[in-house]
């Protein structure tokens, strides 16, 4: 599978070692072309409006920067939608590439897809994809059909994809965007996910490397 020409990381101005971190991956990894979109925190004037303007929240519990997860992923959605492309590759500033990453997504074939994503369904996955729904298989890493995807640390999108989102995802009922996402956008696209995850939030590293030393 090719990788989309169109690539962005979410980031946010107020955490610059973050965004030196991610650089720092895409070196590392041999990635070029990824264009920086900063998203908004409740510190920035007019965010409240902003939400007003795009979301109907119907979930009183979301906190502040639950908020901002959701306006930053929504009006990255809309730039791309308005500039035509046909798919992007987005990634969230806090990743980490485990090894042979990239030879997994170029060992599988061109398909038709809404969302493709990468991260982090095994950790909360309570058992392992239905073998029905297998699509390709290499090493110790799998893809398949999925309805119940959490995480967009990192993940392709297509033209119809990023509609259904923007359609999908003005009105809030659960706590995270991730959670929004699985609920209201997944059952109405072509989605697809890695298994185990090629790809993982630095926390989860560090809480690993912690963990075994």
């Amino acid at each position: 599978m090719k990788l989309p020409e169109e690539r962005w990381v979410v980031t946010l101005k107020e955490s610059p070692e973050r965004t030196e971190s991610c650089l720092e991956q895409l070196k590392l990894n041999n990635l070029e072309g990824f264009k920086m979109f900063y998203g908004y925190t409740p510190k920035q004037d007019g965010f409240y409006d902003e939400i007003d303007r795009n979301f109907v929240v119907k979930n009183r519990d979301i906190k502040p920067g639950g908020l901002g997860s959701y306006l930053s992923a929504y009006k990255l959605w809309q730039l791309l939608y308005k500039k035509e492309v046909e798919s992007a590759w987005i990634i969230e500033d806090d990743i980490y590439f485990r090894p042979g990453w990239l030879e997994f997504i170029q060992s599988i074939p061109e398909m038709n897809y809404d969302l493709i994503t990468f991260s982090s369904f095994n950790r909360v996955a309570k058992e392992e994809p239905n073998k029905d729904d297998l699509l390709v298989f290499k090493g110790s890493s799998v893809v398949y059909k999925c309805n119940q995807v959490y995480s967009q640390l990192s993940y392709f999108i297509s033209r119809r994809g990023l509609k259904t989102a923007l359609d999908e995802m003005k009105v809030i009922t659960e706590r995270t965007k991730d959670r929004n996402f699985a609920k209201h956008v997944l059952p109405k696209i072509n989605s697809h996910s890695v298994y185990p995850s090629v790809c993982v939030q630095r926390a989860e590293l560090e809480s690993v490397r912690q963990k075994y030393k």
